[in-house]
């Protein structure tokens, strides 16, 4: 499912399917043909990418964040996904999506 773009890795879970989430998103398929809506972000209320607007805002004026800035990957995670695209704090080295992976060990 993940493959042809119908459900997405959970990453906090399993990094197994991030590579097919990856190559899914870059060929448009399935969910990632137009707008999504992440399910944790739909889970705590987020309908639309409207209201990810002020989030990003607020988060790309305060000061640059490092992983040494974050107590566990789960914090650092979250911030990096409420921070938008583009990664603006440079939190994930390797731009799998995942942030500040050497916490997670």
């Amino acid at each position: 499912m993940v493959a042809e773009g119908w459900a997405v890795a959970y990453r906090q879970y399993s990094m197994d399917y991030v590579g097919e989430e990856d190559q899914a998103r870059e060929g448009g398929r399935g969910i990632w043909s137009g707008e999504l809506v992440r399910p944790e972000d739909w889970r705590r209320g987020q309908r639309t990418s409207q209201s990810r607007a002020a989030p990003h805002q607020n988060s790309r004026n305060m000061p640059d964040r490092d992983c040494s800035d974050f107590s566990t990957w789960q914090e650092a995670q979250s911030f990096y996904e409420a921070t938008g695209p583009n990664d603006p704090h440079r939190l994930d080295g390797d731009r799998d999506g995942v942030a500040c992976e050497g916490l997670r060990r």
